[in-house]
């Protein structure tokens, strides 16, 4: 089984300083990339907002998922972007919590898993409120709670 921690710790959850939607993934790929060549980082900002792909989903109940297959990585990068005022994101209710995923292409049974788990937990009735507080540690004790 997929543990939710082994992609989402504190350092990968971020505080999002923007309500528009291009400048809300730049930020998010940034952090789920950090490290990684600004090319790379390019590359999965425009494999996301391809209009050939539907890689951003609002989830609902204030969560959003944008992600992206991608060459040139060798595991999953997860970052969590937190929005101090929930924004409209794509159709749908507005969000306050947006997931970014960059994973490899040979991958796919892993991310499945991953999202399976990530699915699970964000239906759980307090994911909401624990995620809209904005606290990473606070969020991070969530997941662990879920884990166990």
């Amino acid at each position: 089984m997929v543990s939710l921690l082994s992609y989402i710790s504190t350092d990968r959850i971020v505080e999002i300083d923007s309500q528009q939607r291009e400048e809300i993934l730049k930020q998010l790929i940034a952090k789920t990339l950090e490290g990684e060549a600004p090319e790379l980082q390019d590359k999965v900002f425009k494999e996301i907002t391809s209009k050939s792909h539907k890689k951003e989903v609002n989830m609902g109940k204030g969560f959003a998922l944008a992600h992206a297959r991608i060459e040139g990585i060798e595991d999953i990068h997860v970052s969590v972007g937190l929005l101090p005022k929930k924004v409209k994101y794509r159709k749908g209710d507005p969000v306050h919590t947006i997931f970014c995923i960059a994973i490899p292409n040979d991958m796919s049974r892993i991310y499945l898993s991953l999202m399976a788990r990530l699915t699970r937990m964000l239906s759980l009735p307090d994911a909401g409120a624990k995620f809209d507080k904005g606290d990473p540690a606070e969020i991070v004790a969530f997941i662990e709670s879920f884990e166990q």
